[in-house]
């Protein structure tokens, strides 16, 4: 098995080493292995520690060219998708997985390498091709896409509101599933996400909200506003969360398997 484990890096100098940390309890689960860091201009010393991390692994560091855009889920588009690019080099070696890890304080608290090495075993590979893991705190609403709740939490005029509708919806389903058996969702991510690369082969993350809309019907968006009970409202402008196409256009393109274990990987 290979994996490219990957990750999108700005001022988060002090959870590097702890992150870290824990993809060097990743690696020897793979028989081959790069970190891809793609990296904006910070005001921290992340770019510094980055290259002194990077004398230790099997690391390449791709920094931004261009200056940030005012949208924040645009540039993390951007940056992922730098990320991609490199994995589709046609110089680049073949994978079989790709790891998107968050690198900040979501990542580096202790991890159970067993939920991990778990899903990886030959009997669970054909159940998922995204697969994201349970929470303490299952925090990550706004990338998450799950019946009736399939469309941003920040489009409505209480953004929080609808977090405080969702987050107790999932976080139940996560504890009554079965250990045994994965949550089918369109989208979820939770600050970790493990992928099988052919499933997501030729598709890119984006930010944009016109561009949820394309790939969900008329009816899904009238029970999401049915379920959350507010109307349509750009609190947060044009920009989604760039997971949510990702994961959606691998469904629509490749019938990817998107999947959240009820298992907690971080502990």
């Amino acid at each position: 098995m290979s994996v490219y484990i990957c990750g999108c890096a700005l001022n988060c100098e002090k959870y590097l080493d702890a992150v870290f940390a824990n993809i060097s309890k990743i690696i020897p689960l793979f028989e081959d292995y790069q970190i891809l860091i793609a990296f904006d201009k910070s005001e921290d010393m992340t770019l510094r520690k980055l290259c002194d991390l990077k004398r230790s692994y099997n690391m390449e560091i791709l920094i931004n060219p261009n200056p940030r855009t005012p949208v924040r889920t645009q540039n993390i588009a951007n940056a992922r998708n730098q990320i991609l690019k490199y994995m589709r080099r046609p110089e680049s070696p073949k994978r079989e997985y790709f790891i998107m890890i968050d690198l900040d304080d979501v990542s580096a608290g202790p991890m159970d390498l067993e939920v991990l090495k778990k899903y990886l075993a030959p009997e669970w590979r054909d159940t998922w091709d995204s697969l994201s893991f349970n929470r303490d705190d299952y925090y990550d609403i706004w990338a998450l896409s799950i019946p009736p709740y399939m469309f941003s939490c920040w489009h409505v005029p209480d953004g929080y509101a609808a977090v405080a509708k969702i987050k107790p919806f999932i976080t139940k389903i996560l504890e009554l599933c079965d250990p045994n058996e994965l949550v089918e969702c369109s989208s979820a991510f939770n600050g970790f996400g493990i992928y099988q690369t052919a499933a997501f082969e030729n598709v890119w993350y984006e930010w944009s909200i016109q561009k949820t809309f394309e790939l969900l019907s008329k009816e899904q968006i009238d029970r999401y506003y049915d379920a959350i009970g507010q109307p349509y409202a750009r609190l947060r402008g044009d920009q989604d969360c760039e997971h949510r196409w990702f994961h959606m256009k691998a469904i629509a393109d490749y019938g990817a398997k998107i999947r959240i274990s009820p298992l907690k990987l971080f502990i």
